[in-house]
């Protein structure tokens, strides 16, 4: 040990032996190795083993490439996919696989790595995409395992950052993962939170209280499902049901606008009972007519759906991803011969039972346009659209009429 030029302990100099002693507050033993000593049980390197003279380290030298702790697997489940560098924000995700870097949750400063210290950041302006759509009030709560992330993008309703819609969910604890009905746990199955008006950030149209006419709806179960007339019986509505006449619930006549119709190869979908793809929604603890377990209950063929991810990569990816599916949309909702517009055709004769139009053309002929917030697609006759549009009436997509 030398204190300027002074050897303050003759006993360790000049002894044919390396003298290692760790600081006070840190630990390791050492062991001599002509071609390099070893330490052992280094508190720097997560009480690892690292050899002298072995070249440059990287995150799995010490902690492991996610460490084994808390939510890291989640957050990383492919460490193939990230570049091991500390503060690396990217995100990197594959259709199969979440792969975030650790500088979306932890400092991008290298300043603030192996300081003793085991540091959470959640601020907004400590880089990287995701992370930028944080409230300024970013925080975690409790301790360990029971560790909360409150205000954060990626457990948000996902409407757009600079939107007053935003809605940041609190996380799981950082040991329980997500289970049950996991979309409602940051969004809501399907997304409920009010739009921000036509065309502008946090404009949606996933659900709207009060629709066409009066009608709870929005991009939920039908086209216009609540709104049918039942021309069969020549009186009333078209009711939900498994008959060749019901306005929702048979998928040979009347398709479910579920998820996966506007968000195709994103969400998930599940083989239903008629050969169709079905996405069943949720919407349970809420005043809505959609309680959708009061029918879809675990007895059926088509209960409630866990909510699956088929593409990882377009989801938490700090933008809406629109992709139409490869789908002909089939609806119950007939108008007369004479007034049938050209993207649909007529199967049947017009009002008489198991009869429903369809599309001509596969709904993802369709186009998005992200500028504008606009769709223009078969189910609105390739009327263009704008979410969040209050005044939209009858006439927006039936022009003909």
């Amino acid at each position: 040990t030398a204190t300027g030029n002074t050897i303050t302990d003759k006993a360790l100099d000049v002894n044919k032996a390396y003298n290692v002693t760790a600081k006070t507050g840190y630990s390791y033993t050492y062991t001599f190795n002509a071609a390099g000593g070893t330490c052992a049980g280094i508190s720097c390197h997560f009480n690892g083993t690292a050899q002298w003279g072995a070249g440059s380290f990287t995150c799995s030298s010490c902690h492991g490439f996610p460490p084994n702790t808390y939510a890291h697997a989640a957050h990383i489940q492919n460490s193939g996919l990230l570049t091991q560098a500390y503060g690396n924000a990217e995100d990197a995700s594959n259709a199969a696989n979440y792969a975030f870097g650790c500088g979306n949750c932890h400092p991008t400063n290298a300043a603030q790595h192996i300081n003793g210290t085991l540091e959470v950041s959640l601020d907004p302006a400590d880089g990287g995409t995701l992370k930028s759509k944080n409230a300024a009030t970013a925080s975690r709560t409790g301790t360990g395992a029971a560790t909360v992330c409150n205000q954060i993008y990626c457990h948000s309703n996902g409407a757009d950052g600079a939107s007053s819609n935003l809605t940041l969910a609190a996380s799981p604890r950082w040991d329980t993962p997500l289970s049950g009905n996991k979309c409602a746990a940051c969004h809501g199955n399907p997304p409920q939170y009010a739009s921000a008006g036509r065309g502008a950030a946090g404009a949606n149209s996933h659900y709207n209280e009060t629709g066409l006419m009066g009608k709870e709806g929005g991009h939920m179960l039908t086209i216009h499902r609540d709104n049918i007339y039942n021309k069969v019986a020549g009186s009333g509505l078209l009711t939900v049901g498994s008959t060749t006449d019901s306005s929702h619930g048979n998928a040979s006549v009347a398709t479910t606008m579920a998820c996966y119709v506007c968000h195709s190869g994103i969400t998930g979908k599940t083989a239903g009972t008629a050969g169709d793809l079905i996405d069943t929604y949720s919407m349970e603890g809420t005043a809505s007519g959609f309680r959708c377990g009061a029918c879809h209950n675990a007895g059926t063929p088509t209960k409630l759906q866990s909510g699956s991810i088929t593409d990882k990569s377009k989801h938490v990816n700090g933008s809406p991803d629109i992709i139409f599916a490869a789908i002909t949309m089939k609806s119950k909702a007939q108008l007369r011969t004479g007034s049938l517009p050209t993207q649909w055709t007529r199967n049947g004769d017009y009002g008489t039972s198991g009869s429903y139009d369809s599309t001509a053309a596969l709904l993802n002929t369709g186009s998005w346009s992200a500028g504008s917030k606009s769709c223009t697609v078969a189910c609105h006759n390739n009327a263009p659209v704008t979410w969040g549009d209050g005044g939209a009436n009858c006439n927006t997509c039936h022009t003909g009429l």
